[in-house]
Protein backbone atom coordinates (compact mmCIF):
# COMPACT_ATOMS: atom_id res chain seq x y z
CA UNK A 1 0.00 0.00 0.00
CA UNK A 2 1.23 3.29 -0.98
CA UNK A 3 0.37 6.10 1.65
CA UNK A 4 0.55 10.02 0.37
CA UNK A 5 1.97 12.20 3.53
CA UNK A 6 2.31 15.82 2.88
CA UNK A 7 5.12 17.42 5.03
CA UNK A 8 3.35 20.59 6.39
CA UNK A 9 4.93 24.06 6.13
CA UNK A 10 4.97 26.68 8.83
CA UNK A 11 1.74 28.88 9.33
CA UNK A 12 3.71 32.14 7.51
CA UNK A 13 3.40 31.36 3.69
CA UNK A 14 6.47 33.93 2.85
CA UNK A 15 8.70 31.95 5.47
CA UNK A 16 7.84 28.90 4.27
CA UNK A 17 11.09 27.76 2.57
CA UNK A 18 13.13 29.32 5.11
CA UNK A 19 11.58 27.23 7.99
CA UNK A 20 11.38 24.01 5.91
CA UNK A 21 15.11 24.52 5.29
CA UNK A 22 15.80 24.82 8.74
CA UNK A 23 13.53 22.07 10.47
CA UNK A 24 15.15 19.55 8.38
CA UNK A 25 18.69 20.99 7.97
CA UNK A 26 19.19 19.89 4.21
CA UNK A 27 19.62 21.56 1.06
CA UNK A 28 16.88 20.14 -0.43
CA UNK A 29 12.84 20.65 1.08
CA UNK A 30 11.03 18.06 0.72
CA UNK A 31 7.78 18.57 -0.74
CA UNK A 32 6.24 14.90 -0.50
CA UNK A 33 7.01 11.84 0.74
CA UNK A 34 5.73 8.24 -1.13
CA UNK A 35 5.53 5.68 1.56
CA UNK A 36 4.77 1.62 0.45
CA UNK A 37 4.26 -0.89 2.96
CA UNK A 38 4.86 -4.33 2.55
CA UNK A 39 4.20 -7.47 4.90
CA UNK A 40 6.79 -9.89 5.13
CA UNK A 41 5.83 -12.90 7.75
CA UNK A 42 6.67 -11.22 11.27
CA UNK A 43 8.53 -8.14 9.39
CA UNK A 44 7.34 -5.09 7.50
CA UNK A 45 9.18 -3.50 4.84
CA UNK A 46 8.89 0.26 4.88
CA UNK A 47 9.96 2.41 1.67
CA UNK A 48 9.82 6.12 2.08
CA UNK A 49 10.44 8.13 -1.81
CA UNK A 50 10.99 11.46 -2.65
CA UNK A 51 9.56 11.94 -5.88
CA UNK A 52 11.72 15.26 -6.71
CA UNK A 53 15.28 13.58 -6.29
CA UNK A 54 13.83 9.79 -6.57
CA UNK A 55 15.64 8.86 -3.74
CA UNK A 56 14.69 5.84 -1.65
CA UNK A 57 14.94 4.75 1.45
CA UNK A 58 14.27 1.33 3.03
CA UNK A 59 13.27 0.01 6.44
CA UNK A 60 12.84 -3.53 7.52
CA UNK A 61 10.69 -3.20 11.03
CA UNK A 62 7.98 -5.48 13.49
CA UNK A 63 4.90 -5.90 12.20
CA UNK A 64 3.62 -5.03 15.68
CA UNK A 65 5.16 -1.66 15.51
CA UNK A 66 2.88 1.89 15.09
CA UNK A 67 2.91 2.72 11.51
CA UNK A 68 3.80 6.44 12.78
CA UNK A 69 6.85 5.48 14.20
CA UNK A 70 8.07 3.47 11.41
CA UNK A 71 7.53 6.37 9.14
CA UNK A 72 9.35 8.44 11.45
CA UNK A 73 12.24 6.17 10.82
CA UNK A 74 11.98 5.89 7.48
CA UNK A 75 11.96 10.15 7.29
CA UNK A 76 14.99 10.17 9.42
CA UNK A 77 16.60 8.05 6.86
CA UNK A 78 15.58 9.53 4.06
CA UNK A 79 16.59 12.69 5.34
CA UNK A 80 19.86 11.49 5.96
CA UNK A 81 20.49 9.82 2.42
CA UNK A 82 18.86 13.37 0.68
CA UNK A 83 21.66 14.97 3.23
CA UNK A 84 24.83 12.89 2.44
CA UNK A 85 27.81 14.63 0.12
CA UNK A 86 27.29 13.21 -3.48
CA UNK A 87 30.72 11.36 -4.31
CA UNK A 88 30.44 12.19 -7.94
Amino acid sequence: MIVYHPIPYCVLPHYNKCIALQQLKLNHVMHEILFEFIRQGKHVKVSAIDPETLTEAIIIGDVRQNRSLLKSIAIKKLRYIISKPKMR
